[in-house]
């Protein structure tokens, strides 16, 4: 993942976090927002699960993965880069060290 250019990331942009009324759209959630790698922002819908739910109950939970394929294919197609395959062998690497660390 290039670190040389940082971009400030929502970090939560699931569909429970927005409100759409009428022509107004208000982005609830800011607690986990910071400044990220700009590859990390299109990264993170490919490799989030809780990005696709779409509803919350007291007794279920409803997904809907596509939701977060549409997004990261829409912030391919407007310049985000993906780096999904390098996070994912990091993302491996880590937790195979801490297992061997551990023991």
């Amino acid at each position: 993942m290039d670190y040389s250019v940082f971009v400030l990331s929502y970090n939560d942009l699931g569909p429970t976090n927005i409100i759409i009324n009428g022509n107004l759209i208000v982005v609830l959630d800011w607690e986990i927002a910071r400044y990220a790698p700009l590859e990390w922002v299109r990264t993170k819908f490919a490799n989030y699960g809780a990005l696709c739910v779409e509803r919350v109950s007291s007794t279920s939970v409803e997904r809907n993965s596509e939701y977060p394929v549409r997004v990261e294919q829409k912030l391919g197609e407007i310049g985000f880069p993906e780096v999904t395959e390098a996070y994912n062998k990091r993302d491996t690497a880590i937790e195979e060290e801490w297992e061997r660390n551990r023991h």
